[in-house]
């Protein structure tokens, strides 16, 4: 009838609400309860008759029923008292439980972004560290993607450089698949369209393209891109404005900050090129022949390795200025330097030394080799028609001395041989190769 002391009457899932309600109902009744039991024995103490009196035992005699009622009702009252104490204690404790819960979610998500940024920051360290320490862009760039890639885990990350004779963005060096490529070897993937003058607002551009999100983040030198550095991501199928703004919350700072890195190696790259390269042709320039040239001559001494020297003069560069313009003729030259470049080794490198002569470093190159090599320059150009300023065809040719680095040489001895023989080519009718004696 009643229930059990210290036990709620209302269980399972009932809302807090009802069972308040319930609670307070039940007080109520238990208050009804007690009152009418106290105003019968009242009633009976006066001489009354009671009320209830028919429906009592005659056993239990006419005083005991109110006072059994009255008794109930206020063990009820008791009961439900010390039910509502308990309800809030435990509400009480609830509430504790989830503040500490929180608290705990906090400090777990705390822990969490540490760990993350700690990351971060040893990344940044390392890339600082490749880029202080390494001088070939090629190694720098292949370090600091697998840094970048071990840090984000994207499926893939290239780099792009600004390619002056193009004035195009093309790749450069690319990490997919545990492994760096650099140079011919990257694997072809379009540049996502982008406006530059995005980046006055945005340090990183990050977009979806189909199932995949790009993140763009521009490499910058006084103000002037020249790369960029592409991560691209799997999408998750929420809407893109999510997944971009969750990117940027998550990735942007530790982007800007790696990159800020290498746009200083890149820099440097494009400083030192602008002190090496030759404008027009792209080649080296004389004052890096003159530099490289002596370096291979002492390591050929040092190491007794054989090397060897190729000078090259186009045939009749001031007629073909005079009869069709010197526009035409810097188009010839820089054409031509494509097409040397194109026959060299990767470890060969060639030079404009001066106007239309060129020179090629041949380390570790026997004569027997380094005639083979001259010889399919020239019969390359040879062959090659070459369209000048105005849309003209224009037949060009070679001449080419060859020389092989002896122990008794220097680099004047050498060079005066090379040359020697570049001279005796042009005397002896041109587009020709002519070879030193040993």
């Amino acid at each position: 009838m009643f229930p059990p002391f210290g036990r709620c009457a209302v269980e399972g899932r009932t809302s807090n609400l009802a069972r308040s309600l319930a609670a307070n109902i039940w007080l109520l009744i238990c208050a009804a309860a007690a009152a009418s039991g106290i105003i019968v024995v009242v009633r009976v103490m006066r001489g009354a008759t009671p009320v209830v009196s028919d429906l009592v035992s005659p056993r239990i005699g006419v005083s005991a029923a109110p006072l059994f009622g009255a008794l109930a009702g206020l063990y009820g009252i008791v009961a439900t008292v010390l039910l509502t104490v308990r309800t809030a204690r435990l509400k009480s404790a609830r509430s504790a439980v989830r503040r500490l819960q929180r608290r705990t979610d906090d400090m777990e998500s705390q822990r969490s972004n540490q760990q993350t940024r700690v990351e971060e920051l040893s990344t940044l360290r390392e890339v600082a560290t490749v880029v202080n320490q390494e001088s070939d862009f090629s190694i720098i760039a292949g370090k600091a993607l697998e840094l970048i890639h071990g840090l984000f885990e994207p499926l893939d990350a290239t780099l792009f450089l600004h390619d002056d004779e193009s004035g195009k963005l093309g790749p450069f060096a690319q990490y997919v698949d545990g492994s760096v490529l650099t140079d011919r070897k990257v694997l072809t993937r379009s540049i996502p369209n982008f406006d530059l003058s995005e980046f006055e607002s945005h340090s990183v551009v990050c977009r979806i393209h189909g199932q995949e999100l790009h993140a763009i983040v521009p490499l910058k030198v006084e103000e002037k891109t020249l790369g960029i550095l592409l991560l691209v991501f799997l999408t998750d199928g929420r809407p893109a404005e999510v997944q971009t703004a969750e990117f940027n919350k998550a990735h942007r700072r530790a982007l800007v900050e790696i990159v800020h890195h290498l746009s200083l190696a890149v820099k440097t790259k494009h400083l030192h090129t602008k002190a090496v390269v030759d404008g027009l042709t792209r080649l080296y320039s004389r004052s890096h022949f003159n530099a490289q040239f002596a370096a291979a001559v002492d390591f050929a001494k040092r190491n007794q390795e054989p090397f060897s020297l190729v000078m090259i003069d186009i045939d009749h560069f001031k007629r073909i200025n005079d009869r069709h313009g010197h526009a035409t003729g810097d188009a010839v030259l820089s054409r031509l330097a494509k097409r040397i470049k194109g026959a060299l080794r990767k470890y060969d490198t060639a030079y404009r030394y001066g106007g239309e002569e060129l020179g090629v470093l041949l380390p570790r190159t026997r004569m027997r080799q380094a005639i083979r090599i001259a010889e399919r320059i020239r019969t390359l150009v040879e062959r090659q028609k070459f369209r000048g300023a105005h849309g003209k065809l224009v037949k060009v040719t070679v001449s080419m001395g060859v020389a092989q680095f002896e122990s008794r040489d220097n680099t004047a001895t050498l060079f005066e041989r090379a040359d020697q023989r570049l001279y005796r080519a042009k005397d002896e009718g041109r587009n020709r190769v002519v070879p030193a004696a040993a």
